[in-house]
């Protein structure tokens, strides 16, 4: 009886902890979607206008025309041009907030490209020296040896992290001179930052590089207050995702030194666009392997990102991708989803003569988060006028267009665009659902531009409605052709329904270890999420349903 009662009191403290532990990590879930969340929102949020910047800039320096009576000097052509390369630069960087936030064992994809540090840090200074106009007594300089090697690094990252560092020093330097300097130093290339500014103490030395971390002294507290504390920590890790080190050294009232540490080592290339036919040789034949993507999307840069050891090649459909596997040699063909396998599912890579395996499944990139057959393209800020006009040439007859968009800088932008281009399309807008159902009705409509986030009506439900015919159309009106516009980008949040399959075929059938070693892959990533997901009776069920 007593070891009956320790048995019974043993398990229900097992149940416990156990419910515990699921529950934590259902908590940890909740906040990790909380976070990605955010992190899509404010994605979204800088994106539209950055998108608006980056489309004004680019009618201005493509179809300078359209402002009739404007006198484009070369000083202004300058500026905007400026203008254009930061507004770019931080587009990028705002994709960077979902990789942050879904980072998982402290693994952030990088971008890694053959990089000359030369012109990088030369292009870096140039913009750090706007932030010196109003102190004309304190000098920006750099020094760079010759022979300096190039590095596999992230540029736009790498970049970024000098350029916080010159920012401070740009910020708490008053008079004297900011020197950047770089040089070889054994196995590594060290970028120096020397400024002779207030210095830092001691005590935030030690602290300079954790997050919301800032100079402690009173006097600099006007200054604190335009930064947030996160620069330098962002710094920190990206350096250190290179394999990199950064420090400092500083002396008060005279100073302080900021040394980033980049290793030599040789590192693989993540291409980013589509490379060319010989490119691609040369790296496949020095040992790159080499995965060929079928996609009609924007699926290559995901993956590129996610897949750093290996080249992405982008192939039209499955005819095309037959080639090129076998002109690459390459480790497998991966389908962008089941709409583009014949018959809309699984077949042998014998029967498409394809020489290695088969991979399809839906990628987490916008094209797939819209309804089945809701939309007939899609578009993702910022837009630029070739995306534009690429999208709209695949409706060569269309000569109404209607733009339903609540963000009216949007509107007009695409109006410049396609006004710019002299295309005889007749334009009409609406800024939010109610107006757009009115306009549809009033006259037919070849292709709508169509906001997902409309006012009034999720635009994937009128998007659906309108394919379902459950929107009156003008007599004899076709249903126009439905291009949906957003800014929002992939994540778990956005998806409209989940990823349900992952197919693989292999050329000669799959072996015992092959089929094995897949099974407990499955079983080892699924069980873990499956079960933190249920609890007590709803356990039990689900065990008996599973047997």
């Amino acid at each position: 009886n007593r070891l009956n009662r320790a048995l019974t009191t043993a398990n229900s403290l097992l149940k416990r902890s156990m419910d515990e532990a699921a529950r934590a990590q259902r908590e940890a879930d909740e906040a990790r979607k909380l976070k990605e969340r955010f992190a899509t929102t404010v994605s979204h949020e800088l994106r539209t206008p950055l998108n608006i910047i980056l489309g004004f800039i680019e009618m201005m320096q493509r179809y300078p025309e359209v402002y009739r009576g404007v006198r484009w000097t070369r000083a202004l052509r300058q500026d905007l041009a400026e203008i254009g390369r930061n507004a770019k630069y931080l587009s990028e960087l705002v994709d960077d907030i979902l990789d942050l936030a879904r980072l998982q064992a402290l693994k952030l994809p990088l971008r890694r490209e053959l990089t000359e540090l030369g012109p990088l840090l030369e292009e870096t200074v140039r913009i750090a020296s706007r932030l010196l106009l109003a102190k004309p007594q304190v000098a920006l300089r750099l020094e760079l040896p010759q022979g300096l090697p190039a590095l596999y690094v992230d540029p736009l990252r790498i970049r970024q992290v000098i350029l916080n560092i010159l920012a401070n020093a740009c910020r708490f330097t008053e008079e004297g001179e900011i020197v950047v300097r770089a040089c070889q130093q054994g196995s590594e290339v060290v970028v120096s930052v020397a400024d002779t500014g207030p210095g830092i103490g001691p005590q935030e030395l030690e602290r300079i590089f954790d997050e919301f971390s800032q100079a402690g002294d009173p006097a600099l507290d006007e200054k604190r207050r335009l930064g947030k504390g996160l620069g330098l920590a962002i710094a920190k890790r990206f350096v250190q995702l290179h394999g990199g080190r950064i420090w400092v050294t500083s002396t008060l009232g005279k100073g302080s030194c900021f040394y980033v540490a980049l290793p030599l080592t040789a590192k693989e290339v993540a291409l980013l666009q589509p490379p060319e036919p010989h490119y691609v040789r040369r790296l496949a034949t020095q040992g790159k392997p080499t995965i060929v993507l079928v996609d009609r999307g924007n699926a290559e840069a995901f993956l590129s990102r996610q897949l750093e050891e290996y080249v992405v090649v982008k192939a039209p459909d499955l005819l095309a991708a037959r080639h090129l596997a076998q002109e690459l040699n390459a480790r497998a063909v991966i389908v962008n989803g089941m709409q583009d396998m014949p018959q809309g599912g699984a077949i042998s890579p014998e029967a498409l003569n394809l020489p290695v395996p088969l991979i399809a499944c839906p990628l987490p990139v916008s094209q797939w988060h819209a309804p089945l057959g809701a939309f007939d393209d899609w578009l993702t800020k910022p837009i630029g006028a070739g995306e534009l006009f690429q999208t709209l040439s695949r409706a060569p007859d269309a000569c109404t267009i209607l733009i339903a968009d609540d963000d009216r800088s949007f509107v007009r932008l695409v109006r410049r665009m396609l006004e710019g281009q002299g295309t005889p399309y007749k334009l009409r807008w609406a800024y939010d659902a109610q107006t757009t159902i009115q306009k549809l009705q009033e006259e037919p409509v070849d292709v709508l531009l169509l906001d997902i986030g409309l006012p009034g009506m999720d635009g994937r439900l009128l998007a659906r409605s309108l394919k379902q015919g459950e929107l009156p159309l003008p007599t004899g009106a076709k249903r126009p052709r439905i291009v949906a516009v957003t800014a929002l980008q992939p994540s778990e949040e956005t998806l409209e329904r989940p990823l349900l399959s992952f197919l693989v075929s292999c050329p000669g059938g799959l072996k015992e270890e092959d089929t094995l070693a897949l099974l407990r892959y499955c079983l080892k990533q699924f069980s873990s999420e499956r079960a933190s997901q249920l609890q007590g009776p709803q356990a039990a069920e689900s065990a008996i349903e599973a047997s």
